[in-house]
């Protein structure tokens, strides 16, 4: 009977303390995705052996599914190396323009919009820059980026501008049409 009070006063701190780190933890992610919600999807698919793009229709079930913020290589382990990479999100145009889309890989990539290929840059290489560009009517349109990596040296930088805005990343305020201005001076020259 003599411990029962110290007890309850002791479970007592002890749920406000859980509570406490709960409402902190929460309040910090809050805090930390503010900015950037992640809007691109990834599959990742580990001990691809070849120096090829796969044909990702056939891979079966990816080893690590998740959402990024960009078409980047942000997250993924950079001492991995044999895997492929799809990453996919949706564009939202607000008014029908030529949209220019600039990818730097290493190794290879393939990029798709609305299905349709408009750059292929597979094999086993070192950073090459691929420059296209689409005219997109108004309404959303489906990115995808197809992408491996066979050994050493591996990298993504992906951009796109139009006539009216200047070169962006993808991220977040892609639904919002709002992206954060890049600096693409990062970029290997196209060849």
């Amino acid at each position: 009977q003599v411990f029962l009070p110290i007890f309850r006063k002791l479970f007592a701190i002890l749920m406000y303390r859980k509570l406490f780190i709960v409402l902190a933890a929460l309040l910090t992610l809050a805090a930390c995705s503010s900015e950037k919600e992640p809007v691109v999807n990834y599959k990742l698919y580990l001990n691809w052996p070849e120096r090829h793009l796969p044909d990702f229709s056939t891979l079966g079930e990816p080893d690590v599914t998740g959402v990024k913020n960009n078409f980047d290589l942000v997250d993924i382990d950079e001492t991995l190396n044999h895997y492929a990479l799809l990453l996919e999100t949706t564009l939202k145009v607000k008014k029908e323009e030529d949209y220019t889309f600039k990818a730097s890989t290493d190794d290879g990539s393939r990029f798709y919009v609305d299905g349709e290929l408009l750059y292929d840059n597979d094999g086993a290489h070192g950073p090459i820059t691929k420059v296209v560009t689409k005219r997109l009517s108004k309404g959303k349109h489906d990115l995808k980026l197809e992408y491996f990596d066979c050994d050493k040296g591996q990298s993504i930088n992906f951009l796109y501008c139009t006539p009216t805005i200047g070169w962006r990343e993808i991220n977040d305020k892609l639904l919002e049409a709002e992206d954060k201005a890049t600096d693409d001076a990062s970029f290997v020259i196209p060849q």
